[in-house]
């Protein structure tokens, strides 16, 4: 007999339930450890188990039954994509369901089974504390990255980034030029500087003291040690969150151990990291830095290399779905601010609480679109790099241009001006510019059916405005 492959498409739903089902089964048999947790005998601590570190558990299964019912009923997949809900089976079957808001219930059941066996199991936001007891905000988002902790979930291996010349690792690819042969590759965009808050947890735009015209002399965070005082740094730059220091290398940034005395990156042009060199540019004026280890540097006793865990799933992610699925099933819900205020906190800046007791975010607390907004702007911060603001922005569907995601143009500082000429003036470095612009259109929110596979399947029926 001859073998078809002509098969229809399955509905969003019925691919929603199948996976649902079997993380289902998983958690029926009852066979996986709940965590990778493990009593050392002889010391009586507690620890993890490393060997087995790439094991899914029952922590990280409840996590991803969690996120699909997030992803389920989030607007792209949940009747808000107006042109999928004419994608239809040759036999009439729709393919995209319309909006059911009941999924929010169920996205909030299984995120309260998650966040309630967490808890109950140590799982907990990782601090680091100073000497004195007190938390480190600065130390906190910057060590979570670098070894395995209890905000873990899942992590896929513990990834060894050195400082060597090797293309493949993330270090090299961050350093820049100056620095013992980076390759300066990893930029980072306009967009995503202005996305991170101040010190004061307020966006750039609300934020009085906020300053794009002078210069300051301000520390260095991350320097390894002792303290290292940056000469003359844009004042865009200055007074900004945690989170940002340890995420991005600006112009006029030192680095973390000094390659020579009083060294600080220059993107501009003539620069000591312009965009001269055809297979080391970053086009943005910028760098990304996070997860980089800050001990390391290819030269004397340093550190030549560190292993990292790469992290699938991390506590702070589900805290943000939490204030996101409360938020959609009732406004006035005290766990929107309480998960989003965590994790705010933990960073170091205020939460909209304590905004809001200050008088400084009066119109957050309580208001649906406003407490949306700030839940996708934490994710924006919280987790960037992490593999998430690409599905997020899709699921969401704030991707057109104008929008509040455009993807179609990526902004970064004016890399062809020079340092010398003040902000605002033609010629200068600190003028915002656009660096690349790219095409955009509403089927993007899906990719579509290879053609090779709808020849071999006339029935495959193919994803909206394809």
């Amino acid at each position: 007999s001859l073998t078809t492959f002509d098969y229809p498409r399955a509905s969003i739903d019925e691919i929603i339930n199948y996976i649902d089902n079997l993380y289902q089964e998983v958690l029926d048999e009852n066979v996986l450890p709940e965590t990778l947790r493990q009593t050392n005998h002889a010391t009586g601590e507690t620890v993890e188990n490393m060997n087995e570190m790439v094991r899914p558990t029952k922590a990280v299964v409840l996590a991803m039954r969690a996120k699909l019912w997030v992803y389920a009923v989030s607007k792209l997949f949940n009747g808000g994509y107006k042109e999928a809900l004419d994608v239809v089976n040759p036999d009439g079957k729709k393919l995209f369901p319309t909006e059911d808001k009941g999924k929010w219930d169920i996205a909030k059941k299984h995120l309260e089974t998650f966040l309630t066996f967490a808890q109950e199991k140590g799982y907990e936001l990782f601090v680091s504390k100073n000497q004195d007891g007190s938390i480190n905000p600065s130390q906190s988002v910057y060590k979570v990255f670098q070894d395995y902790n209890n905000e873990i979930i899942w992590a896929s291996g513990r990834t060894s980034m050195n400082s060597g010349s090797s293309t493949d690792q993330l270090d090299a690819r961050c350093r820049p030029r100056g620095v013992f042969n980076g390759y300066s590759n990893l930029g980072v965009s306009q967009q995503m500087v202005d996305a991170f808050f101040t010190i004061n947890g307020l966006d750039i735009k609300e934020d009085p003291k906020y300053d794009e015209t002078g210069f300051s002399d301000i520390e260095n965070p991350c320097a390894y040690k002792k303290p290292q005082i940056d000469k003359k740094v844009f004042n865009m730059y200055v007074n900004r969150e945690p989170r940002f220091y340890h995420a991005v290398t600006y112009q006029g940034k030192s680095w973390h151990i000094q390659p020579s005395a009083g060294w600080s990156i220059d993107f501009s042009k003539g620069g000591n990291n312009d965009n001269f060199y055809m297979t080391r540019q970053h086009f943005s004026g910028y760098l990304l830095y996070k997860r980089n280890n800050q001990e390391i540097m290819l030269t004397g006793s340093y550190l030549r290399s560190y292993a990292r865990p790469s992290i699938i799933l991390r506590l702070a992610d589900f805290y943000l779905y939490y204030a996101e699925v409360c938020n959609e099933v009732n406004p006035s819900d005290k766990n929107v601010i309480i998960y989003l205020d965590k994790v705010r906190e933990r960073a170091g800046i205020p939460g909209y609480q304590k905004l809001h007791n200050k008088g400084l975010k009066k119109d957050v607390i309580g208001n649906y679109e406003a407490q949306a907004y700030a839940i996708r702007r934490e994710r924006q911060v919280e987790l960037f790099t992490e593999g998430q603001r690409y599905f997020d922005v899709r699921r969401w569907m704030i991707c057109g241009p104008g929008e509040e995601a455009d993807q179609s143009v990526y902004w970064g500082m004016n890399v062809d001006g020079t340092a010398s000429i003040p902000p605002g003036q033609p010629g200068s470095f600190f003028n915002r510019k656009v660096v690349r612009k790219y095409q955009w259109t509403r089927a993007m929110y899906l990719y579509p059916i290879p053609h090779s596979e709808v020849e071999k399947s006339p029935s495959l029926i193919q994803n909206p405005l394809w």
